[in-house]
């Protein structure tokens, strides 16, 4: 899929469930792309943003805002992902589904960790939240049932409802 320059907009949920997806290739003029745009897309493997965009960036096929200081979203094929030392939020819902998801780098850069942003990532066995991070959305970790282990970092002073929730595998 390539969407053209002339689209301006891409809503929420505009590709949810698309099985079929397996590339996007976002044009220059997007400047606004909804929550959950490209969740549940079982097949896709990378996201790519022209480079002359000025709202958005991908790096190894993984959606960000412009300045890369916002995980937007990872394409839910990824099976192992170190985050980018520039990013300091990791976005609603970034790593929604990625159930192959086995393992996830967190850098000390990262403050915040939005809602939604690693439900049902059943392959993650352990997580480590570091330092940096002041604060844990809603659902952050719902039905992780794969995890075992998280350490969470001295400063977070939120946690958001049901982060835990269904993570069956937590001691």
């Amino acid at each position: 899929m390539t969407i053209p320059n002339s689209v301006t907009s891409i809503g929420i949920s505009a590709f949810y469930n698309c099985s079929g997806l397996t590339s996007v290739t976002i044009g220059n003029s997007v400047t606004s792309i909804g929550n959950s745009a490209f969740s549940n897309c079982s097949g896709l493997i990378s996201i790519i943003v022209d480079e002359s965009n000025p709202s958005f960036s991908s790096i190894e096929g993984i959606l960000y805002n412009n300045d890369a200081t916002t995980l937007i979203y990872c394409p839910i094929t990824k099976k192992t992902v170190t985050i980018p030392n520039s990013v300091t939020s990791i976005g609603y819902s970034a790593f929604s589904g990625c159930s192959g998801l086995t393992s996830v780098t967190i850098p000390n850069s990262v403050t915040s960790i939005d809602n939604n942003a690693f439900y049902k990532c059943s392959g993650l066995t352990s997580v480590t939240i570091p330092n940096s991070v002041t604060s844990i959305g809603q659902r952050v970790f719902e039905n992780c049932s794969g995890l075992t282990s998280v350490t969470i970092g001295n400063s977070v002073t939120s946690i958001g409802g049901s982060a835990f929730y269904n993570c069956s595998g937590l001691t």
